[in-house]
């Protein structure tokens, strides 16, 4: 089937992500590493796209990039090349090596950007336990000396104030309110932050000690932003049990239906009066339908009908017994004693 078409910001804006193929490494060494930024800086250079912020891991890159004129695909396709091409040579490898096409979330708010930004600097700390000033292979110690080596760090400083204003940016928790989506659930490095932005700031943690009818509020939120009953008993140290039946309260008092149902889609409705009439299938103990047993001739009720001895115009004649003949000269030949 055909790909979604990739959305377009207004803004212009875009985080985009690329991974490595089924989860391999992209940079075995420094010196990978700096090609690929060798290969990025010339595509900058030869098109009107503005990096605003960026960080290499080993696995998957992260990028800000500004695209006023829609030379986003085009450019990441030539990046993803050339790189590939380089990796393929020197590892002495064929095949693919990165997933797929490039991720990309279009930006639509000012407080989405300066989100964006701390959550791409904040991946060395949770991939890696290493402070983003510390790691030299992203864009933190830019913003934060606010010399623009590739970045155009004015975009991000002037919304913050200056350098000082992003340096207590990026310690505050408040703004950690940014997560990415890109399968049925969140990941859980991102389930913190996607909390934090469900509960308006607030620590998933107060959950525990607020009243029963806030305490659904708050758990209704959660499972609402796409975490599981599990994710939401970890970060609020609430049972899952609890979780559910909370959720499913909260859903049921504001006239919702469940995004997860917790039964089997064929179970019965518990205030079901509908009674069947006499002879159709009965809905059994799972849940299913008995099978119809017309084909067999008998009924859903009572004993097995008699079958009709002679086939008549209302029953065919594979149900009815085959009458005798009693003229046996009409009987044909039997070839058996021959």
């Amino acid at each position: 089937m055909p790909r979604a078409g990739r959305k377009i910001a207004d803004s212009g804006y875009y985080h985009v992500i690329l991974k490595g193929d089924g989860g391999m490494d992209l940079f075995d060494a420094d010196a990978d590493r700096q090609k690929f930024l060798e290969t990025l800086d010339g595509i900058l250079e030869a098109s009107r796209l503005r990096l605003i912020a960026w960080c290499l891991m080993s696995n998957h890159v992260h990028m800000l990039l500004e695209d006023t004129e829609q030379e986003l695909s085009a450019c990441m396709h030539r990046l993803t090349t050339a790189y590939a091409m380089y990796f393929n040579k020197r590892a002495q490898r064929p095949g693919s090596v990165f997933q797929e096409r490039f991720f990309s979330v279009p930006i639509k708010t000012d407080r989405q950007l300066i989100a964006c930004v701390l959550y791409i600097h904040d991946n060395p700390l949770k991939g890696m336990g290493v402070h983003p000033s510390c790691y030299r292979w992203c864009s933190y110690a830019e913003c934060a000396d606010g010399s623009a080596i590739r970045c155009s760090t004015d975009t991000v400083l002037g919304m913050l104030g200056g350098r000082q204003g992003f340096l207590k940016a990026s310690e505050d928790l408040q703004r950690r309110t940014y997560f990415v989506v890109s399968g049925a659930h969140i990941a859980d490095d991102d389930i913190a932050s996607a909390a934090r932005m469900a509960l308006e700031g607030k620590s998933p943690a107060v959950v525990a000690t607020l009243p029963v009818k806030l305490r659904r509020d708050a758990v209704c939120a959660l499972r609402g932003i796409g975490l599981t009953a599990g994710q939401v008993a970890r970060l609020t140290g609430i049972g899952a049990r609890v979780i559910v039946r909370d959720s499913a309260k909260g859903l049921k008092r504001s006239g919702q239906q469940r995004g997860r149902p917790k039964v089997a889609p064929n179970y019965p409705v518990p205030h079901e009066d509908i009674r069947p009439c006499r002879g159709a299938p009965r809905p059994n103990r799972s849940g299913r339908r008995a099978r119809s047993s017309r084909r067999r001739g008998r009924s859903a009720r009572g004993p097995a009908r008699r079958q009709p001895t002679v086939p008549d115009a209302r029953s065919s004649g594979r149900r009815g017994r085959r009458p005798r003949r009693t003229d046996r000269s009409a009987r044909r030949p039997s070839y058996r004693n021959r």
